[in-house]
């Protein structure tokens, strides 16, 4: 019969592997993207945007690439870089449309891009049930996508 002792054990042990499991990811996504071009301008995020879509064979008629700038009115309402998918109205027919969104500042960089396009082949559409979006999200989209984010590799 386990103990609560033991549980508790167990517990502590799990809580540090999934700190160390995060601090992981998260240091080799920053380590990665100080290497990484810094994005300034509408006009470049679209090259990039374009660049990067092209090298994951990504149909770039319906890519839309948005860049917030300090200036922009919308700059404090996203944290850096995200993407999704909305559906577009034209002559009566809705296309969806993959957006890129991505805000001035350090987080800024080809390889936020990258990580987000990646997301757009690979991980959508979401998950409708929040848990099961999280465990898969932690567990298999933000790693692979970290790990495409870094070395190109798709999994």
């Amino acid at each position: 019969m386990t103990t609560p002792q033991e549980v508790a054990t167990g517990i502590g042990i799990v809580g540090q592997c999934l700190v160390g499991y995060a601090t992981l990811l998260f240091s080799a996504q920053a380590i990665s993207s100080l290497l990484s071009e810094k994005i300034q301008s509408q006009e470049q995020l679209e090259r990039v945007v374009e660049e990067e879509a092209d090298i994951l064979g990504l149909d770039k008629r319906s890519l839309i690439a948005k860049y917030y700038s300090s200036e922009d009115e919308n700059y404090d309402h996203i944290f850096g870089a995200r993407c999704c998918i909305t559906n577009f109205e034209f002559e009566g027919h809705m296309i969806p449309m993959k957006v890129v969104e991505i805000k001035e500042g350090w987080g800024a960089r080809r390889t936020a891009v990258r990580h987000e396009l990646y997301h757009l082949l690979k991980h959508f559409p979401v998950k409708k049930n929040l848990v099961a979006r999280f465990i898969r999200g932690a567990l298999y989209e933000e790693p692979t996508a970290i790990l495409y984010e870094i070395t190109g590799i798709k999994v």
